[in-house]
């Protein structure tokens, strides 16, 4: 987590600052603002990075007052503290941009005033381009300045490693709610230390809410998680048949609807058959960690992992592996944290091989290095190659399951852009990295707008997505809105084409890790109205159909998976049955199902069967005559005119 000087986080997943000027609330500003020290707070998730090469289509450009700085002026833009802002022929676009220097505080940075650009209850994405003045790389961030019934607070939007001598964008989105009106929004590009003089150009404020969400996200279902399928019906003769009906029930997803499960709570029959009922991927909450593990040097104990392995595959459970190994200090095993040089890199060769090992063939994906934006115990002492090489060791035993990264202040922060270019580093430097998970705990409601924007950002790097860890609570926040937000979360994602899974990070009360304000289940098992609408989703998402064919071919648009048929003749005297696979894809998917249609007798020889016309005559003389076993009907051995006799006297009775 990019942490300022004077500030202090509180929580775990959101790195946006609440900062205090020691001036009344409203005072106004002039060409300077004299903070000397700052107490921190922690915003609730109001934004992350977004957007890098266009916005989300409906997206309504709003614009900074000369945020080209083409106007050949600085006007409206202006310095804080002692820094001086001038126009600068250096640009990343047109002929101008803007130059800050002679900065004594990171806070020192340009800054315009955009009351008017910015509405209440909306969301929108803030960006810029900025180029250092300097040989090494540092964070810059957008932050706003708001004034209103609420008093005075800085939130930060968008945060960005910047590389020394090189334009970079930082951009982020945020769903801006005001306390009333605002007196004041001023936009800075802050960030990087003391004495760093550093270029902007090409700000901007976009609105990302100019469409009907809702609308959007069920099109991207209908568009993204479903196939037409025809189902031909035909007799025992290939005659196609319409008499008949279609029932199509879904047995099976192919999209990952998952949750973390304890290992310790397998033994409650509750806690299964919730998880059974709702879930077709399970990630292990803590029993593969190698703290768990392997609490101490040498002494690996699996009991619990080799449970959960047990319980998933004996269920048809998918498995998210979490994880190999864990990239923040505090969670690495405490005789890890004493180790260093070969020492360490062998005892991380011998993790690889034990629980990779263990469970190789068995995963549907594994987290490699957990939240590497936010901690780098191994990389610190192992050398900058350490993560690429790590995935590659990862590959090299486990060749089937793809690989993600995971980490957190992506979608309810505002780490996303630090976020990509980190993967895209891994990839140039040849990590086999095969995909992006992005944690999702949240503390305010999920703005469908930001969130699209998020998705269609981190989509950029062309790599599969999941959302691995989602989880909302706040004080006071009933279940209809938790429900609500829920809803969001899931209807957004699932309508996202490079999104493949959906997890929650638990779901009963007694076992979840923010508490009951955050489960689905309660304490006593009463599913609660979140528990319901996911539910309700679940089965929304779910093809169950029927219908009668025409022309002996039903068509149906299911969703992805495997799918029962059941083919009823009319009256109930035949059925057939049948499994549709339905992968994702273009095109149609065909499937031909045979129905054993009660037949008129031996003359009923050609189809359709059940029907006696000229057609089966004709097929029982040519038979007769070529010998054929199937008109052999008087048991003498013999083919005669006594079998058709015989065919006809016992054919036709109740048949048209």
């Amino acid at each position: 987590m990019f942490q300022q000087p004077g500030y202090r986080t509180l929580g775990t997943d959101n790195p946006l600052f609440f900062r205090r000027r020691d001036l009344a609330a409203g005072e106004p500003i002039a060409g300077s603002r004299a903070v000397k020290s700052r107490k921190g707070l922690v915003l609730s998730a109001l934004c992350a990075a977004a957007s890098l090469v266009g916005l989300t289509a409906g997206a309504q450009a709003q614009g900074v007052t000369n945020g080209g700085f083409e106007s050949g002026s600085v006007a409206p833009w202006f310095p804080t503290g002692d820094s001086q802002l001038a126009v600068s022929a250096d640009a990343r676009s047109g002929s101008f941009s803007g130059r800050i220097s002679g900065r004594t505080q990171f806070w020192n940075a340009p800054n315009q005033t955009v009351t008017s650009e910015i509405v209440s209850g909306r969301s929108y994405e803030f960006a810029v381009w900025v180029k250092l003045e300097q040989p090494s790389a540092d964070p810059v961030a957008i932050t706003l300045r708001i004034v209103d019934g609420g008093g005075e607070r800085f939130v930060r939007v968008a945060q960005a490693a910047v590389p020394a001598n090189e334009w970079r964008r930082v951009a982020g989105t945020s769903a801006i709610s005001l306390f009333g009106s605002a007196s004041t929004i001023q936009f800075y590009v802050e960030g990087p230390p003391a004495g760093v003089s550093y270029l902007i150009d090409d700000a901007s404020i976009t609105a990302l809410d100019g469409y009907d969400w809702l609308e959007r996200a069920n099109e991207g279902i209908e568009a993204n998680r479903k196939r037409d399928l025809a189902i031909t019906v035909v007799d025992q003769y290939g005659t196609p048949r319409d008499d008949a009906t279609v029932s199509i029930d879904q047995r099976s997803r192919d999209f990952r609807f998952g949750s973390a499960l304890a290992a310790s709570e397998l033994g409650n029959p509750s806690y299964r058959q919730f998880f059974l009922d709702h879930f077709n991927m399970a990630t292990p909450e803590n029993a593969w960690k190698w703290r768990q593990i392997e609490f101490f040097q040498g002494f690996e104990n699996y009991q619990n992992a080799d449970a959960f392995r047990d319980f998933c595959v004996q269920n048809g459970i998918l498995i998210h592996g979490h994880n190999v190994l864990w990239a923040v200090d505090q969670f690495v095993p405490d005789w890890v944290r004493n180790l260093t040089g070969a020492n360490l890199q062998n005892a991380v060769d011998d993790r690889i091989e034990s629980v990779v090992g263990r469970y190789e063939g068995l995963v549907d994906a594994w987290d490699v290095n957990n939240e590497m934006l936010h901690g780098s115990f191994f990389e610190s002492r192992l050398g900058g190659g350490f993560r690429a090489s790590l995935f590659n060791d990862v590959a090299a035993i486990e060749t089937e399951a793809p690989l993600f990264v995971n980490d957190y202040s992506i979608l309810t922060g505002s780490r996303l852009e630090d976020y990509l270019i980190q993967i895209n580093d891994l990839l140039d430097a040849g990590a086999a990295v095969h995909g992006v998970g992005v944690q999702g705990h949240y503390n305010q409601p999920v703005d469908p707008f930001t969130l699209r924007a998020q998705l269609d950002r981190i989509a950029s790097v062309g790599l599969p997505i999941r959302v691995t860890e989602y989880d909302y609570a706040r004080t006071g926040a009933s279940d209809a809105e938790r429900a609500e937000s829920l809803e969001t979360m899931y209807r957004v994602a699932f309508s996202h084409p490079s999104v493949e899974a959906i997890s929650l990070w638990g779901y009963w009360a007694g076992r979840h890790w923010r508490g009951a304000d955050a489960a689905l289940v309660e304490m006593d098992w009463t599913v609660n109205e979140v528990g319901l609408r996911l539910g309700e989703l679940l089965d929304e998402w779910s093809t169950h159909d029927s219908g009668r064919p025409s022309a002996g071919v039903l068509e149906a648009r299911v969703f992805h998976g495997e799918h029962d048929v059941l083919v009823t003749h009319d009256g109930g005297s035949a059925q057939a049955e049948a499994v549709a696979a339905v992968p994702p894809g273009e095109g149609t998917v065909e499937l031909t199902v045979e129905l054993g249609v009660p037949t008129c007798g031996p003359l009923d020889v050609a189809g359709p069967a059940g029907q006696l016309d000229a057609t089966d005559a004709q097929v029982f003389v040519d038979e007769l005559l070529a010998g054929s076993d199937r008109v052999e009907i008087d048991g003498d051995g013999s083919h005669t005119a006594f079998d058709l006799i015989e065919a006809l006297r016992s054919s036709g009775v109740g048949c048209p």
